[in-house]
Parts: C-alpha cells; sequence; structure tokens
C-alpha cells in the first residue's frame, strides 16, 4: 500500500520469488532451471502450469469486479469530491 520498494531478500521471503541468485551466477542458474523442467513431461508441466494459474485469475476476476463496486460507491464520497475539486483548481 505504501509501494515502497524491497529488496530481493525480502520478497523471497515474502514468497514473491523462488530464490536470490547473485547477479554473475544468473545465467547459469535460470538455465539450469530451464533444463530442469524441459526433462519433465511437457504435458505434465503445461498441465501443472495451468491448474497454478486457474485459481489465481478467477479470484483475481472477482477481486477486480468487487473493486468496481466499491471505486463506484467512492465515487459519491466527501473525499472523492474534494479530490477532484482539488484536481480541476490547481493552477497549471
Amino acid at each position: 500500500m505504501f509501494a515502497e520498494p524491497i529488496d530481493a531478500e525480502r520478497a523471497r521471503e515474502a514468497g514473491l520469488i523462488n530464490a536470490v541468485v547473485a547477479k554473475e551466477e544468473l545465467a547459469a542458474f535460470a538455465m539450469a532451471r530451464a533444463t530442469f523442467l524441459a526433462s519433465k513431461p511437457p504435458g505434465s508441466v503445461q498441465l501443472a502450469k495451468h491448474l497454478l494459474r486457474e485459481p489465481l485469475r478467477a479470484e483475481l476476476k472477482a477481486v477486480i469486479a468487487r473493486e468496481g463496486v466499491h471505486f463506484v460507491e467512492r465515487l459519491g464520497s466527501a473525499e472523492a469530491a474534494e479530490a477532484f475539486q482539488a484536481f480541476f483548481t490547481r493552477k497549471r
């Protein structure tokens, strides 16, 4: 909510990334991971990716729909009126 940057270690701890790799090791690390995935049955990998993404898509769609409802409701608030007024009366 604060749009503050986080470092790689914090991103790993939060589950946003799988690993922190030194810049000079990145290409080898990525190739090793890609080689590992390429050794697996393609159909199984595709199915696993689909199964991982589908709940996220459905949840994301639901959240976007709820966000739209809240956004419309907030447009009528005193806070929104104040923000619009401030925007339109700014000197340019």
